[in-house]
């Protein structure tokens, strides 16, 4: 019976690709994708008035890709390669604390 279970279930999967949402960016990024959706509320433009101070780990916002939303502003980043390529504001009101990006790409 052991023979069994292992002829069936002990063979080795096949290796997920390690990041497999990178496929799905360019769906961000294509050229059909409005600027604003059209229940988008826009939010005024955060200003940066502090500059970055020198010496810190990493590469910034380039060091790995990232989907961002909350501390104080209404607006959903998408990251890439150092460069946002997708926002989306979500309009006054409460502020957004988590986010997440499912299999299929839609951001929940």
């Amino acid at each position: 019976m052991f023979a069994a279970f292992l002829a069936t279930f002990g063979q080795q999967l096949p290796k997920a690709k390690p990041s497999p949402l990178m496929a799905l960016l360019d769906r961000f990024t294509a050229a059909d994708v409005p600027a604003l959706g059209p229940a988008e509320v826009e939010v005024a433009p955060r200003k940066w008035n502090q500059p970055i101070p020198p010496g810190l780990p990493g590469n910034g916002i380039a060091q790995h890709p990232m989907l961002y939303v909350g501390e104080g502003y209404n607006k959903i980043y998408l990251v890439n390669d150092g460069e946002i390529i997708w926002t989306y504001s979500t309009g006054a009101g409460w502020e957004y604390d988590d986010v997440s990006m499912l299999s299929n790409g839609n951001i929940l």
